[in-house]
This record gives structure tokens, C-alpha cells and sequence, in this order.
């Protein structure tokens, strides 16, 4: 049977609109020398491919790690790193880096301050720091424990977090309100522990094109995520 994570990661992979809204969200942020942290199996990776010079991928895991040799391994543009972040840039030759990536990363780490820190250290002044994360911790359901989420967020205090990192905000915001409902229905009061494959492509095919046009023209005042752009100072 699959870890948690690994079985989410599988079913966001199908997810193609909504994957597509949250890399389009960090263009056009992502150009130059990328890392990625916590890559996973590669679905995010590969839509930032194009707009890249070159990437860097660190993912810790084994399991995971494997997958994304299957996928990337024959592209030059692509180097791997299996390692944790605290660990991953003494395996790396580049000096510093034009942007960084945390997607799903920064709640799964207990020093979440710590961890931009060391981020910050390693990109070049005016570079960029782009991050996703769960947002709204009365949102923090039995399936956030699951996959070993320690917290959710709110604006301020991821704010306040890349800040004190040494980034200034470009961009701060909440994204996918309708998903935010939805989670509450089905993680806090209906306290399921997965997510549903077929749910979750319905609201894709569906849902996503219609919450993507409504946020576009109207900032939410919550949402499931937050997207953040910030500028190291």
C-alpha cells in the first residue's frame, strides 16, 4: 500500500488545470537557475522546465526520488539531488541560484523559519522565492497529520517569516477559495483522510477554470493555499 504522500502526490498529478494555475501564478518569477525543494515526482518541475535555464531538484525521499530519476535522468538541463534541504546545496555545484521553489514544502518542515533562511543564503541578491502552501490552520484536518503536515498558514505570519528571512513581498495571496470550502466540507466535517480521485478531477475539469476566472478579477479573502513571490533584499 502507497504512503500517504505518495498517494496524494499521484492524485494531484492528474489534477492539469490545477497544476497549470499554480505554476502559471509564479510566471514570471522562475527563470534563470531554479531549485526545487521537496520536487516530489516531478509535476510541478515539468512545467517550469521550459522557462529555465537550468533545475535543480532535491527530493528526500527514496521512494519519490526514483520516480523523478525515471522521468528527468536523460535531460541535461535537470540535475537531481536526493537530500533534505538542510543537506541538499553541499551536493550541489551552483553557488547560488536565481529562484527557489517550495511547493507543499515549508509545512512539512518543523523550523520552517530556519529552512528560508538557508534558502535565502543561497539565492543571489534580487533573486526569487516562490512558495505554496496549505493555508488556514482551522483548515488543519486528520489528513494534514497524515501527511505530515505540522502546520497551515495565514498571510501574515508566512509574511512575516519570509521578511525576517531577508525577502521583500511582491506577492501575497490567497488561492482556490472554492477549494477552501470544499476541504471543510470533506476534511473537517466529513473528517476523510484521503483525497478522492474522481472528486478531485471533477472539481479540475470543472471547478478550477470557473474559481481561477473569479480570482483573477476578485482577490479572495481566504482560500485552501497561498501563493508567495518575495525578492531577496
Amino acid at each position: 500500500m502507497k504512503e500517504p504522500v505518495e498517494y496524494e502526490l499521484d492524485v494531484l498529478a492528474d489534477l492539469n488545470n490545477y497544476n497549470r494555475w499554480i505554476a502559471e501564478s509564479f510566471h514570471p518569477f522562475s527563470s534563470g537557475s531554479l531549485i526545487e525543494f521537496g520536487a516530489g515526482i516531478g509535476t510541478l518541475s515539468a512545467l517550469f522546465l521550459p522557462y529555465s535555464r537550468k533545475l535543480t531538484l532535491v527530493e528526500p525521499s527514496p521512494e519519490l526520488f526514483k520516480k523523478l530519476e525515471t522521468k528527468f535522468a536523460a535531460d541535461s538541463q535537470i540535475t537531481l539531488i536526493q537530500n533534505s534541504l538542510e543537506l541538499a546545496f553541499e551536493k550541489t555545484a551552483e553557488k547560488d541560484f536565481d529562484t527557489a521553489l517550495l511547493s507543499n514544502v515549508l509545512e512539512h518542515i518543523e523550523d520552517d523559519q530556519a529552512a528560508l533562511q538557508m534558502v535565502s543564503k543561497r539565492l543571489r541578491p534580487g533573486g526569487h522565492l516562490l512558495v505554496f502552501v496549505p493555508a488556514l490552520q482551522a483548515l488543519y484536518s486528520d489528513l494534514d497529520r497524515a501527511v505530515g503536515h505540522h502546520r497551515r498558514y495565514h498571510l501574515q505570519d508566512l509574511k512575516q517569516k519570509a521578511q525576517a528571512a531577508g525577502f521583500e513581498i511582491i506577492k501575497l495571496q490567497y488561492f482556490d477559495w472554492i477549494g477552501a470550502l470544499l476541504w471543510w466540507l470533506a476534511n473537517i466535517i466529513l473528517k476523510r483522510t484521503n483525497i478522492n480521485p474522481k472528486s478531485a478531477k471533477l472539481y479540475d475539469q470543472v471547478g478550477i477554470p470557473i474559481t481561477r476566472q473569479i480570482e483573477r478579477l476578485f482577490p479572495p479573502p481566504f482560500g485552501k493555499n497561498i501563493i508567495l513571490v518575495a525578492r531577496k533584499i
